[in-house]
């Protein structure tokens, strides 16, 4: 059976590295380059050396752990014996964690072994090949998972809207924003759609008067738009109806002021206020 030595050296670097950084992320503990390579070095060293070591089971087992009883001071600084003796037992347990993963990749990949303190086989790839697969298999997954808990409360502030003005129906996604505080001259709340949603609704406006300022839409008008440093106008009319979807009713408000901005949103057609998702504006049919 051939031994690829320069295989053997780089695993044990790689899959050290892995299980010390993973011991200090779980211990919430900032990893430290220089104490993090010189402890790598020595455990790959040890590593190396270890076939020609013949010692009982119960000295070996006891030889092992003084050995990663030293790594542990060597990767990381410790407050208090506790905290010393706490990142002792992950770094113990992730050892098992990473051995497992190793004899799982073997069995899988269905390869020749013999243990004399380290692993050998017939492989013309190293081990840490599919280690680093298998971890960034797993970083991608809790990024995921993250990104999906950081959506969930964002996705609650989504609506699914249908606006009805002159005959057309026109579907489309709104966003709650609370702060909306717009309000039309008769002192309404104002559903503020975005330009491609108001082109589906007003298909027969010509777009370049709109942006030249003309109000093409019967009944229309303008209100000032305050924001930081600077302020605008925005366009308002009526549309005849509006029915906002929510996970238990469905609200509907009939000729509903509605402000159209100059430009399109990205994740939504439109931007809600908290008094149209409560039912709380006039007109309101829940």
């Amino acid at each position: 059976m051939e031994v690829y030595i320069e295989y053997v050296v780089l695993d044990n670097l790689v899959i050290n590295w892995l299980i010390m950084v993973s011991t200090l992320l779980l211990m919430k503990k900032k990893p430290i380059k220089k104490r993090l390579i010189l402890a790598d070095l020595v455990a790959t060293c040890t590593s190396i050396i270890m076939p020609w070591i013949t010692l009982q089971t119960w000295a070996m087992f006891g030889y092992k752990m003084v050995i990663g009883a030293v790594l542990v001071g060597i990767f990381s600084t410790y407050r208090t014996p506790k905290e010393y003796c706490m990142t002792f037992f992950m770094f113990f347990t992730m050892t098992f964690v990473f051995g497992g993963l190793c004899y799982g990749i073997i069995a899988m990949l269905q390869l020749d072994t013999s243990m004399s303190g380290i692993l050998v086989w017939g492989f013309e790839l190293p081990m840490s090949i599919f280690f680093i697969a298998v971890v960034l298999y797993g970083w991608l997954t809790i990024k995921i998972i993250k990104y999906c808990k950081k959506r969930e409360p964002i996705d609650k502030m989504y609506y699914d809207l249908i606006l009805y003005q002159n005959g057309k129906k026109v579907s489309c996604k709104g966003f709650l924003d609370t702060g909306n505080k717009l309000k039309s001259k008769n002192n309404s709340g104002l559903l503020i759609i975005g330009l491609a949603t108001f082109c589906k609704l007003y298909d027969h406006i010509n777009y370049m008067d709109l942006c030249q300022g003309k109000t093409p839409i019967q009944d229309s008008y303008y209100i000032d738009v305050k924001a930081v440093g600077n302020s605008s106008k925005m366009l308002v009319t009526t549309i005849d109806k509006v029915e906002i979807f929510s996970a238990s009713q469905v609200t509907t408000i009939t000729h509903k002021d509605i402000g159209i901005a100059m430009t399109n949103f990205k994740e939504f057609d439109c931007i809600l206020g908290s008094m149209d998702v409560l039912g709380l504006e006039g007109n309101c049919i829940c």
